[in-house]
C-alpha cells in the first residue's frame, strides 16, 4: 500500500533532529541501523536536553523542582542519549547538543521578529552554556537557536535529514521542524528531506501494527521494516533512556518492526 525505504538506500551522510533525547531512537533507530551497516555516516542533532521534565526530575533523580534539579536532569539525559546511540553505533563525534531550552522552542520560533532572549522557567537559564553544548553560550532567542543550528548542517552537509512531521501536536516538535527547515534553507545544500511523527491523537495504537494516522496518509508516507535484531536494539537504545523509559508505558509502542516516514 505504501512505498518502502531502507537506511541503506538514502543518500549520506544522514542528520537526524530531534528535539528531545528519546526522539530519535522511538523514530528512528531502525533507520540509523540500517545506514550505519550500509557504511554511511549517521549525525543526531539535539535541540534540547529534555531537561524541563518535571515527572523526571520526581521519579528519576528523586528531587525536589528546583534550578538544580532540573539542570542536573539536564545532564544526566545528555549522558542517556549518548549512551543509546552509542549502542546504535553512532559515534560521539557525530553527536550534537544544542541545549536551548525544553518546552520553550515555539517561543523562540515565535519570536523571529522580535529576537529577544527568553528565560527556562526551569534552569533558569537564558543561554546554552552546559559544558556539552555545540555551540557554548548561544543566546536563548531565534536568531541563536537558527545559527546554532545553521552551524550543523553547514559541517555536516546532509544528503538526507530527518526531521519531526508538520501535523506532530508537541508544539516543540513543530518549532524543531520549522528552524531545521528554516536552517537548510540558509544554505546551498539541498538534502532529501523525511519527516517522523511522535505525539498525534490516537497513535500509536495500543495494539497491532504501527500504522500512519489514517488522515495522514498519502503517497508521501514510506515504511521502514527493521528486521528482529533490528527491533532489539532499537529497544536497548530506549531502555538508555532511563530516565524515560519507566515514565510513559504508552511510547513503548513504538518498538514495532515498522518505522514511518514521509517525504518531503
Amino acid at each position: 500500500m505504501f512505498s518502502t525505504i531502507h537506511g541503506s538506500r538514502l543518500t549520506s551522510p544522514l542528520l537526524v533532529v530531534a528535539p528531545h533525547p528519546d526522539d530519535e531512537v522511538l523514530a528512528a533507530a531502525g533507520l540509523i541501523q540500517q545506514a550505519l551497516r550500509a557504511g554511511h555516516d549517521v549525525y543526531v542533532v539535539f535541540m534540547t536536553v529534555g531537561d524541563g521534565f518535571a515527572d523526571a526530575v520526581r521519579e528519576s533523580l528523586h528531587l525536589p523542582e528546583s534550578k538544580a534539579s532540573f539542570v542536573q536532569l539536564g545532564k544526566l539525559r545528555f549522558n542517556e542519549a549518548s549512551q543509546a546511540m552509542r549502542c546504535l553505533g553512532v559515534p560521539p563525534s557525530h553527536l550534537f547538543f544544542l541545549g536551548f531550552p525544553d518546552g520553550k522552542l515555539h517561543v523562540l520560533e515565535a519570536s523571529k521578529k522580535t529576537h529577544r532572549t527568553i528565560q527556562s522557567p526551569f534552569t533558569k537559564k537564558v543561554r546554552a552554556n552546559y559544558a556539552f553544548a555545540f555551540e557554548r553560550g548561544a543566546a536563548y532567542s531565534y536568531r541563536g537557536v537558527l545559527k546554532t543550528l545553521t552551524s550543523v548542517v553547514t559541517n555536516v552537509k546532509p544528503g538526507t535529514v530527518v526531521l519531526p512531521h508538520r501535523s506532530d501536536t508537541h508544539p516543540d516538535h513543530r518549532a524543531t521542524r520549522r528552524f531545521a527547515l528554516a536552517a537548510i534553507r540558509s544554505t546551498k545544500i539541498q538534502p532529501t528531506v523525511l519527516s517522523y511523527l511522535i505525539h498525534y491523537p490516537h497513535y500509536p495504537s495500543q495494539r497491532g501494527p504501527l500504522i500512519p494516522p489514517v488522515a495522514l496518509q498519502s503517497k508521501r508516507v514510506r515504511e521502514l521494516t527493521l528486521s528482529k535484531s533490528e527491533v532489539e536494539q532499537k529497544r536497548a537504545a530506549f531502555r538508555l533512556h532511563r530516565s524515560q523509559y519507566h515514565l510513559s508505558p504508552s511510547i513503548l509502542r513504538f518498538i514495532r518492526p515498522t518505522e514511518w516516514f514521509w517525504k518531503e
